[in-house]
């Protein structure tokens, strides 16, 4: 049976006739078969780095999707995913696009300098690609909160960095009053992730708490009226004595109880759908649209409803 000489190695060393030349613990045998994977990863990525290179369009595109595997590992392509990202080549900029994605925290900067780039398709990009990194685009805080204030008519860039401002949550709490100010877009997808990034940042955004509960009288009964309500809650305001009106039916309820009602039959419309397709043998796609005005609930629903079973039970 043939083996790789770094394997050899170390079956020579698992065998040696004398006990003290052997391994002493399994810790030592992983340590070397985890520098056996680090080198195979190292050479495979310098080929794939390689194939960049070609001026051959198919080996470029198997070489992105490849280091898309790797993902913090396969940094060093950076520089080269953003020539691509820049690029009309529509499958080389989705395929770079979705590989920084992959990479993560490596292309944040890169990504974040890109704001400054004359051609609104590529800020869009850029933003896109921070909004799926989420979290760990804390390096471009103040990048993202100055696309706040980006001039594309459509609003993407902005959508797409409220939403990573989002996701970052309270170490982005500089972008607070910015926040404030985009409460007031005329875009229902902008003012929904406003409130939902609001929401993110806990008490630190209690200072908004006024002109939350403004909004909210022109909001009643929309994605950015759910949004509001728990942003409300989010930042420690009272929200257990807010009702909404079924005209319908001529009842009230408890704004907290219809905002679960909704997500409920939401989530059931989508499993319903889900549930047909399959039977149909097919698949289902989701995707939002851009400015949607549909965020996720900022806290579990049994989180969401805690609040109502204590009231219940001190009553």
């Amino acid at each position: 049976m043939e083996v790789k000489r770094e394997t050899a190695v170390i079956l020579k060393k698992l065998f040696e006739e004398e006990l003290s030349a052997r391994y002493q613990n399994a810790e030592e045998v992983l340590q070397d078969l985890r520098t056996i994977k680090d080198i195979q990863r190292s050479e495979r990525i310098d080929f794939l780095l390689y194939l960049l290179n070609s001026t051959n369009d198919r080996y470029r595109k198997q070489a992105i999707d490849d280091l898309a595997e790797f993902g913090s590992y396969a940094g060093v392509a950076v520089t080269q995913l953003i020539s691509f990202l820049q690029e009309d080549n529509f499958d080389l900029h989705s395929r770079a696009s979705y590989t920084l994605g992959k990479i993560g925290e490596e292309s944040v900067l890169p990504l974040a300098e890109l704001f400054k780039h004359e051609k609104l398709e590529i800020r869009r990009r850029a933003a896109a690609i921070l909004k799926q990194i989420g979290v760990q685009a804390k390096a471009a805080i103040p990048q993202l909160i100055q696309a706040l204030e980006d001039n594309d008519p459509d609003g993407e860039v902005q959508w797409y960095a409220l939403i990573a401002i989002g996701e970052i949550g309270v170490p982005a709490q500089e972008a607070i009053p910015v926040l404030i100010e985009k409460l007031k877009d005329p875009k229902p997808g902008i003012r929904a992730w406003a409130l939902y990034a609001l929401g993110r940042m806990g008490d630190l955004a209690q200072k908004a708490e006024f002109i939350l509960v403004q909004i909210l009288h022109q909001e009643e009964f929309s994605d950015v009226f759910i949004a509001g309500i728990e942003a409300l809650d989010s930042i420690g305001a009272d929200i257990d004595e807010m009702v909404v009106t079924d005209k319908e039916n001529n009842i009230t309820i408890p704004v907290r109880e219809w905002v679960l009602l909704t997500r409920e039959k939401v989530l059931k419309a989508q499993e319903a759908s889900r549930e047909k397709s399959r039977l149909r043998g097919g698949i289902t796609v989701e995707w939002w649209p851009a400015l949607s005005p549909h965020t996720p609930p900022l806290k579990d629903p049994s989180q969401f409803r805690k609040s109502i079973t204590v009231e219940q039970q001190g009553t």
